[in-house]
Formats: structure tokens, C-alpha cells, sequence
């Protein structure tokens, strides 16, 4: 089973990468690291591809047929369900990709958990519970899953926006609305404009096999604690 981290970044590496690196040394899954960055010290499953920020819009807009809006790489957020179309030469031989970010630290649980996916045949697998988690989740590679996110409504007009949509969560202001006493997850997942409400309705019409479970353990330390 071949499983490949599929992760684009650009700008200044965290302080804490190295202690990502080291977590992911010995989890079964490849790095594909796509970045105009040198990275040092890197554990054999990491594979550096070069690629400048650039290079990715024109990919973008190549893959996906459509005049995309990229200023930023904090917009990266809402192409993370296509990386499957985007990187598609690349993850040639992988059974499953991933979309995830560098401020996670993976765990003895986590090879238990990709143990289970594969078990029960997962198209799509997430670490939380009430929605595709941005942090990591799991997609099989095949015609079907990497296009999936076409399923959802607009998607193609979230591409042409300026600014952050998160997409690969809950859509725009998901966070903002919660906080604001829309506490339902299951109305944020029916106003479609995003891949958990896409992968949510799928799997209620028997179309998806989705798994969504709370494996992911999330702190916020304020300085000095």
C-alpha cells in the first residue's frame, strides 16, 4: 500500500518543521514536498519537487480549466481536494494521497488508523468527526475521488475568488458563523460550498465510502503557559 503526503508551501519554513519531519519518519507515506525551498536534514520518505509559486497557478489553471485567483499561498487551503487532478503524473503508482499541513505532528495511533481505512476500503478518511479536516485527510487515487470535489456546488466560482474560501473544510466563514451561534455542523455541511458537505451528502446517498472519526488531538498554547 503506497500513500503520498501531497503537500505544496511556499514562503519561510516554521520552527518547527524539523519536528514534523521527525514525526513522519517511519509512517508508510511519502512527502511529495512541492516548493521553490531547500529543505535540509529531510528522512527518506520526503521527496523535495521543485516547483516556484508560479509554476502552480499555471498548473492550477492548466488542470482544472479555469482563470483561477491565486495572490497568495494561504489560498492553497481550497485546491487541497484537487490535488489528485493537479498532481495526478506524480501520484502515478500511490493507492491513496493526502492533503495535510506542517504544524501536525503524527502519532503511534496514526498507523492504526491508515491500518483501518485500508481495511474498510475508505474512499475518504478525515480526522475529525463533524468535517473534512484541512490538517489531514486521506483520498483514494482514482478517477472517481480525485474528482470528486466537481460535485460540489460553485466550486469553480470559489476558485475565482480573491480571497480564502476554505473549501477543503466548510466554506467561507465557517468558523465565524459557528462562533456566532450557528452551531449546527449539519446545516454548515448542507450549504454545499464545500468538500465535507460534498463528501457528507455522498455518503448519505450511499455514494461514498466516508470515514470521519476524531483521531486528532488540537491545542492552542498561549505564550508562557
Amino acid at each position: 500500500m503506497k500513500i503520498a503526503l501531497v503537500m505544496p508551501y511556499y514562503g519561510v519554513l516554521p520552527p518547527y518543521f524539523s519536528f514534523f519531519l521527525r514525526s513522519l519518519e517511519g509512517k508508510g507515506l511519502d512527502v511529495l514536498f512541492f516548493s521553490d525551498l531547500a529543505v535540509e536534514k529531510c528522512p527518506s520518505n520526503f521527496k523535495p519537487i521543485k516547483m516556484p509559486f508560479d509554476e502552480f497557478k499555471r498548473l492550477a489553471v492548466e488542470k482544472l480549466g479555469v482563470p483561477v485567483r491565486l495572490d497568495t499561498p494561504r489560498r492553497l487551503c481550497d485546491f487541497k481536494p484537487m490535488y489528485g487532478v493537479l498532481f495526478a503524473e506524480e501520484l502515478k503508482g500511490y493507492d491513496y494521497w493526502a492533503f495535510g499541513d506542517c504544524d501536525v505532528m503524527y502519532g503511534r495511533r496514526f498507523d492504526a488508523w491508515i491500518e483501518k481505512v485500508v481495511a474498510g476500503d475508505y474512499e475518504v478518511a478525515t480526522v475529525q468527526q463533524d468535517f473534512v479536516a484541512g490538517p489531514f485527510t486521506l483520498v483514494k487515487n482514482c478517477e472517481k475521488c480525485n474528482r470528486f470535489f466537481e460535485k460540489a456546488a460553485g466550486w469553480r466560482d470559489i476558485l475565482l475568488q480573491p480571497k480564502t474560501m476554505a473549501f477543503d473544510e466548510l466554506g467561507e466563514n465557517w468558523f465565524r458563523k459557528w462562533l456566532g451561534g450557528h452551531r449546527s455542523y449539519e446545516q454548515l455541511r448542507r450549504e454545499q460550498g464545500s468538500f465535507s458537505a460534498v463528501c457528507w451528502r455522498e455518503r448519505d446517498a450511499g455514494l461514498l465510502r466516508f470515514l470521519c472519526e476524531s483521531v486528532v488531538c488540537e491545542e492552542t498554547l498561549k505564550r508562557g503557559e
